[in-house]
């Protein structure tokens, strides 16, 4: 898993994350990331941002009367500030335009080079039959975000190209969201949590599909030109799912998904499902808890 190169890539461009902010089995990860050179410590200062766990939001810094540093969320003023000690205060940040160099040498990209924006950074191009692709990495985590900063992307990464495809920490759009940018030749897909380093597969064509595909194990599946890696809980849920809807039914409640799993601890599909992009995309689901594939 790579949780922690998605944490420093979810902090933005600007901000980073402290040693605090990372869960126990990604430090191991962050280790490596430190290794390859692709972070660096970094002391915090006045306006800078910081990840702050147990409320799950970014906090910008401010400088109190007394120099020491509190976090303040700006989408939230009512929010009473949060003081932080000093080694809380040194955190890590990622070196974005070194990720975007290493995603492009794994994937035999050529070209590329650095920001077209703030939030959005040149990755590489890559030809296919009858294609010009140019990717880019784009930190962009809403709606709102997705509209201001991605529309622009061809004019500045070059408009010799037929598709735009912008890797993402996560983030998908929303059905309208998403016909607007296909409109523009952007097409957004989230990095895989598995390994961010591989490119998310997608088919070709222009347009959106509706097919659904998945590998034997289900652990990979894809929907609308999107795929989705899941762990092997997600994968024998998406499994039992597709197997009701070949089966003609009309969704499954949680009870009698549990009865078709040959394992498992979890309560709540929504436990077993976080952090997937796959959630509320194309597992979808009505008041009476009756779940089903967007197919």
């Amino acid at each position: 898993m790579s949780g922690a190169l998605l944490r420093l890539l979810r902090a933005g461009p600007s901000g980073g994350c402290a040693t605090d902010a990372f869960l126990p089995e990604e430090r191991a990860e962050l280790e490596q990331l430190r290794a390859d050179g692709l972070i660096q410590q970094h002391a915090l200062r006045d306006g800078d941002t910081i990840w702050h766990p147990p409320i799950g939001r970014l906090l910008t810094l401010l400088e109190l009367p007394d120099g020491s540093l509190a976090g303040i969320d700006e989408d939230d003023p009512a929010l009473s500030a949060v003081r932080f000690s000093e080694d809380r205060l040194v955190c890590w940040v990622l070196d974005v335009g070194g990720f975007c160099r290493r995603l492009a040498d794994v994937n035999h990209l050529t070209g590329g080079g650095g920001p077209v924006g703030t939030h959005v950074f040149c990755t590489g191009y890559q030809e296919v039959p009858s294609r010009k692709l140019a990717y880019c990495v784009a930190l962009v985590e809403s709606e709102e975000e997705a509209r201001r900063h991605l529309p622009g992307v061809p004019a500045l990464a070059g408009a010799a190209y037929d598709l735009y495809v912008c890797l993402t920490p996560g983030y998908q759009p929303s059905p309208e969201t998403r016909v607007f940018l296909e409109g523009l030749r952007l097409r957004v897909m989230p990095l895989s949590p598995v390994d961010p380093f591989v490119l998310p597969s997608m088919p070709l064509s222009s347009g959106t599909s509706t097919s659904f595909s998945h590998s034997p194990d289900y652990r990979s599946v894809g929907l609308a030109g999107v795929r989705y890696p899941l762990t092997p809980a997600q994968a024998e849920v998406v499994k039992v799912l597709h197997e009701a809807h070949q089966e003609g039914l009309a969704g499954l409640s949680f009870a009698q998904i549990q009865l078709r799993l040959s394992s498992g601890s979890a309560t709540r599909m929504a436990e077993i499902f976080k952090g997937s992009a796959a959630w509320k995309t194309f597992i979808t689901w009505d008041k009476r808890g009756v779940y089903r594939l967007a197919l």
